[in-house]
């Protein structure tokens, strides 16, 4: 039911609303619904007081705040549960609410297309074949979706948040939260029960707009816990799109994730074995690891120092903050791709609200800790420079620490590190696997995204009228290892760059550009005049093709995906070197004619 008393009708108006499209939800298929009383109220209520001091506060009849325009008005050109549809426009921090323990579950009935149900008397209920239920304090099972239909009269398309939670001592326990997109016309929303986490029938429902600055219409012809005759299709927990990414780093939860029990609640938890070996194990095979967990840090960040386990944890997020805000400061910070990232947690609400936020992002559950490493995102490639990916990264981040306090330009900062970069022939096994590695991984600074096969890797660096260059890079800090890898087909008279592939470690520190400036110098010391490039139009890979425009090239051909660039040899030969490069013997010994 919609708490229809405070309707003010002199307020509201359907006249912008004309012909309408019937329910789609069939109610001859509805065999249970949960009576509850949907009601206006604020997000931000603190009654009594915030009725004298706050200045969103407009008095409805009964004294209370009224953050509906005009209540709630049974609109007649709608239906759905009811003959009518609940015709509400939102205020600013206005929510509708239902209280889940003030309802019950009432068998119903179809009878010429209209819901029967538990206003009507016992016998007359009997009669008709329905019957009454008693409150269950179990609920499992007793419904199978949470359905939400509305129609917006807004034009611009905006979120609706809904949220489950229950109340244990005035504390709140948020049990479910999703992020629903509103569109104009008529929008349907079916949520899984066992989404929302609901063990008994306690607590409350909410919806409200993300952001009610600007008044927000919606016309509810369905708000309902329902129970069908016929079980719709099952829908995965948190449904995501196919990737086929492979993952590079693991975000884990802690309580009841990484350790039994909840930390702040506790002054002991028992460390799961099964996590600390995953941990070393997603080590061993060069994926990166960080934390994302709802607790005070410093607690936290003691007991993993105490464990020897902090050493494993990049960039970690202990704080109170949502869990995808989170997630998305540390993918800036390690510079890698969202559909890269793992995430280990217990929550099913926090899973959603990863997933509905960050759709790219996999979620796992914590009861398949056993078994991640058997799944195909997680075997990825081995080698020599992988098992050292974590210090590698450690290292990276004394190098931004360092950035950030250096006074001086970047350019200056980036000279003051002391780069060398050698580029050579990659001969011996290690730099072969890890050059074919660097294929396989990148994605922001791959200039053909080509994925070779290991025999078509070894046929592209065995044809002798192709260059193919290994780089490596260190500085001040320390060992960047093996970072890149290029090949150049010089079997006509212009080169063509067919491959240029980086890890994202070496990100704008201007490696690609030092790079260029000696490939071109040494393709001119060689009798050519031009070098073409290849360059594949991906939606990862735009880090690389800022570099190229940033250099002096010209389009001499361009499709839909892809642009062929042309440089000439001597363009970048006065540029100003901002690290030492070098070419070793291997390169300079290539038969280029």
């Amino acid at each position: 039911m919609f708490q229809l008393k405070w309707a003010n009708k002199d307020l509201w108006s359907s006249d912008s609303i004309s012909a309408i499209e019937p329910s789609k939800i069939d109610k001859r298929n509805i065999t249970r619904v949960l009576k509850m009383d949907w009601e206006e109220h604020c997000v931000e209520c603190a009654i009594p007081e915030c009725y004298h001091n706050c200045p969103l506060y407009e008095q409805r009849k009964d004294g209370a705040c009224a953050r509906f325009v005009y209540g709630i008005i049974p609109n007649p050109k709608f239906s759905g549960h009811y003959n009518f549809g609940a015709d509400v426009t939102f205020r600013r921090w206005g929510k509708i609410e239902a209280s889940l323990q003030d309802a019950y579950p009432v068998r119903t009935i179809s009878l010429f297309n209209t819901m029967i149900n538990y206003s009507l008397p016992k016998k007359i209920m009997k009669w008709l074949g329905g019957k009454e239920k008693v409150v269950h304090t179990d609920a499992t099972g007793l419904f199978d979706e949470f359905v939400i239909e509305c129609y917006s009269v807004n034009e611009e398309p905006y979120k609706l948040i809904c949220e489950y939670f229950t109340e244990n001592n005035r504390v709140r326990n948020t049990k479910y939260r999703n992020v629903l997109n509103i569109h104009k016309g008529f929008n349907h929303f079916n949520i899984p029960f066992h989404l929302l986490n609901v063990a008994a029938l306690e607590g409350y429902i909410y919806l409200y707009p993300e952001n009610s600055d600007i008044e927000k219409r919606l016309i509810f012809t369905w708000l309902d816990l329902v129970k069908y005759k016929r079980p719709p299709v099952p829908v995965k927990e948190t449904p995501q799109k196919a990737n086929t990414t492979k993952v590079k780093c693991v975000a884990w939860d802690l309580d009841n994730t990484f350790w039994n029990g909840t930390f702040i609640e506790q002054e002991t938890v028992a460390v799961k074995e099964e996590a600390i070996n995953l941990v070393k194990k997603l080590d061993e095979r060069g994926i990166i690891q960080t934390i994302i967990s709802k607790n005070d840090f410093d607690p936290c960040w003691e007991k993993l120092k105490n464990l020897e386990m902090d050493k494993y944890f990049l960039v970690p997020a202990i704080n109170w903050d949502q869990k995808s805000k989170n997630l998305s400061k540390i993918v800036e910070k390690l510079n890698i791709g969202l559909d890269t990232i793992a995430v280990i947690d217990d929550s099913p609400f926090e899973r959603s609200e990863i997933v509905n936020a960050l759709p790219q992002v996999r979620v796992y559950s914590e009861k398949e800790i056993d078994n991640i490493l058997s799944y195909e995102e997680f075997n990825v490639l081995i080698s020599e420079e992988s098992k050292d990916r974590r210090n590698k990264y450690q290292r990276e981040a004394q190098r931004i620490e360092t950035q950030e306090k250096f006074a001086g330009s970047y350019e200056d900062f980036l000279i003051s590190c002391n780069m060398v970069v050698e580029a050579f022939v990659p001969g011996t096994d290690q730099e072969i696997e890890r050059c074919f590695e660097l294929i396989q991984r990148s994605n922001q600074l791959n200039l053909s995204t080509i994925r070779y096969s290991r025999p078509g890797f070894s046929s592209l660096l065995a044809d002798k009228q192709v260059l193919s260059i290994g780089i490596r890079c260190e500085d001040k800090f320390g060992d960047y290892g093996l970072i890149g890898f290029s090949s150049i087909n010089v079997s006509n008279n212009i080169p063509v760059m067919e491959n240029l592939v980086l890890s994202c470690r070496i990100a704008q520190k201007r490696v690609e550009h030092t790079y260029m400036k000696s490939i071109t110098a040494l393709l001119h010391n060689n009798g050519y005049k031009e070098l073409r490039v290849k360059l594949t139009l991906t939606a990862k890979n735009g880090p690389l093709c800022k570099v190229f425009s940033e250099l002096p090239f010209t389009v001499k051909e361009e499709g839909q995906d892809s642009k062929l660039l042309s440089i000439q040899t001597d363009a970048l030969m006065n540029t100003h070197h901002i690290m030492k490069f070098t070419l070793k013997d291997s390169v300079h010994n290539f038969k280029f004619r």
